[in-house]
């Protein structure tokens, strides 16, 4: 598809007692799309099939038209930024260790080295102190923080984000999504999210993609989900969702 930067074709997935797909579904440039659906239906394992830390069974996943396999899943790697659950550092390195891994594990010089980290300090607003410090010595929001700069170190062309603020608690949460908004708007850059959460969806998305049991139940803005509302599984996710939608404003200003 025109101006897709990563597309799934006709992909499958065996988990064991149940099946994911088959999945059609293109993600558009500087887009964020965000997938969203219960636990357990699909969302995560997609984001692995389409890093290739997990193969389709059949199918093809492409990223910028050139299908991810085992001989070119490296290069494709050094292209995406993957934000995990709970952010994933290192406990034995220093924030600032973790963030530059790649870059020295490719042979970037200290002065490239500094000065991406200063580029990444002042687009997540961290003060350059943390960077010495270890994760457990960090609060979440700062480890979020860190982790994101991580997968924005070597500039990737695509960010795939696995419910990156699903552990912290609300007030954090609430800053850490204005200021994930902020950056992604200052990046441009395609953004693939997991959520369960549909406030959340809401307030991120240009796309939002409702999954249940590895299946696409539907595709579209968050008004075509609202008007959907006659599906039942549909119906039902939205009235299951506790916390109001109307609680975060998107602002693109």
């Amino acid at each position: 598809m025109k101006n897709s930067m990563l597309e799934l074709k006709n992909v499958t997935r065996s988990l064991g007692k149940w099946n994911l797909g088959p999945i059609d579904i293109s993600f558009l440039q500087r887009q964020i799309t965000v997938l969203i659906g219960p636990s357990g239906c699909g969302k995560s394992t997609l984001l692995r099939l389409m890093t290739g830390l997990l193969w389709p069974d059949s199918g093809m996943v492409t990223f910028v038209s050139k299908p991810i396999t085992l001989e070119t899943v490296q290069s494709i790697r050094l292209k995406m930024g993957y934000v995990i659950q709970d952010g994933g550092l290192f406990p034995h390195l220093r924030a600032g260790e973790n963030v530059s891994i790649m870059a020295r594990h490719l042979g970037w010089d200290k002065m490239r080295i500094n000065q991406r980290l200063n580029e990444l300090l002042d687009l997540v607003k961290l003060n350059p102190d943390f960077m010495g410090r270890y994760p457990a010595e960090l609060s979440g929001g700062q480890r979020q923080r860190v982790s994101l700069m991580r997968a924005l170190m070597l500039d990737p062309e695509i960010l795939l984000l696995d419910e990156p603020l699903g552990a912290l608690d609300p007030m954090i949460r609430s800053d850490l999504q204005h200021e994930l908004l902020r950056i992604f708007h200052d990046l441009k850059k395609t953004v693939i999210m997991v959520t369960h959460d549909l406030s959340e969806a809401a307030y991120f998305a240009d796309t939002i993609v409702l999954i249940a049991d590895g299946k696409i139940v539907l595709s579209g803005t968050y008004g075509d989900l609202l008007e959907n509302h006659q599906d039942s599984f549909v119906s039902r996710f939205i009235n299951a969702q506790r916390q109001p939608t109307e609680t975060l404003t998107r602002s693109t200003a």
